[in-house]
């Protein structure tokens, strides 16, 4: 029992909790069962784990796969830069900043910039990314391209 929540598992299928129906609650009195609104069915996101109501196709999951940024990637060939970005900039552990990303000013961030500068002239499309990404911003200010709730 989570709250007013009961939850039931889904052992057929996957094991994991599944489903969470809301519990029916009684009415005080017995003649004001008319004003009783029905219960909401809420489930769980599969990406994130929160309880959210299916029948809202406007909500947000902060976890779930952005498909479109995915795309721009590919199609502006961020991967080739990010793969140089890391066999030149990586450090002994493997961490490196990607190419596309803007950060402090530093020598390294300078270097940085100046190889995916040059890069660009070999890889056009390189110069797509960031017109790419602004598109999608302006897509999701207007309830485009947002990753959104799945249930388990």
């Amino acid at each position: 029992m989570v709250g007013s929540y009961s939850v039931t598992r889904d052992t057929a299928i996957t094991g994991q909790l599944a489903v969470v129906e809301p519990q029916s609650r009684q009415p005080a009195n017995a003649r004001n069962i008319h004003c009783v609104q029905p219960a909401r069915r809420r489930v769980l996101c599969m990406y994130c784990c929160e309880l959210f109501d299916p029948d809202n196709g406007h909500s947000k999951c902060r976890d779930a796969p952005d498909r479109v940024m995915d795309w721009i990637k590919i199609a502006s060939c961020a991967p080739v830069a990010d793969t140089v970005m890391y066999l030149c900039f990586s450090d002994s552990e493997g961490d490196y900043e990607p190419a596309c990303t803007c950060s402090k000013l530093t020598h390294d961030s300078l270097r940085k910039w100046a190889i995916v500068v040059l890069m660009s002239f070999c890889l056009p499309c390189l110069c797509c990314f960031w017109p790419l990404v602004g598109c999608r911003r302006c897509a999701m200010s207007c309830g485009y391209c947002i990753p959104r709730h799945r249930a388990t």
